[in-house]
């Protein structure tokens, strides 16, 4: 087997088991390939742009021409042309902004690192310490340890303060 279709196969085995993980647990963790990962991105782009132009000119402009009633003699001003296209547009953003977020709500609570929050800061203890001056979670029991003063410190000092409270 030639390193094109070696490359072609373990993208497809990438794709599927990604896909088949909505069911069931996907098969292992691997450890990054940059290639193969792009290559698995790129073919999630290209499935998404697909599907998302397939359903619009298929599905959702003829539905659009008849819900906003074609007129019965064949032909149609721009203007009627410009609404079904407008219909179409907003009835896509609509499915695809909708489907990613209901997949968004259906995959990230059952994210190992989503609660307790703890789970938010681990591997960035030193990148908190070089810049609140804490050590990370945990590290500081005292709340009254002040922040280094950089712009950071005002979004990062309320997270780590309610992460600390919720955890308690």
């Amino acid at each position: 087997m030639g390193k094109l279709a070696e490359e072609a196969h373990a993208v497809r085995a990438e794709v599927l088991n990604l896909l088949g993980s909505f069911r069931s647990e996907a098969a292992g963790a691997r450890e990054p390939d940059r290639q193969l990962d792009l290559y698995v991105a790129a073919t999630f782009c290209l499935l998404i742009f697909v599907a998302n132009w397939g359903v619009r000119i298929f599905i959702v402009k003829p539905l659009g021409r008849r819900l906003l009633g074609a007129p019965s003699h064949g032909r149609v001003s721009r203007a009627f042309d410009a609404k079904v296209e407008k219909f179409s547009q907003a009835m896509m953003e609509f499915w695809l902004y909708g489907s990613f977020s209901a997949l968004g709500c259906y995959i990230v609570p059952r994210q190992p690192w989503i609660w307790p929050s703890r789970h938010w800061w681990i591997g960035f203890s030193s990148v908190l310490e070089s810049i609140t001056g804490l050590g990370g979670p945990g590290i500081s029991s005292n709340p009254s340890t002040l922040l280094k003063s950089n712009s950071f410190s005002m979004i990062l000092e309320p997270l780590i303060l309610a992460s600390r409270v919720l955890d308690d």
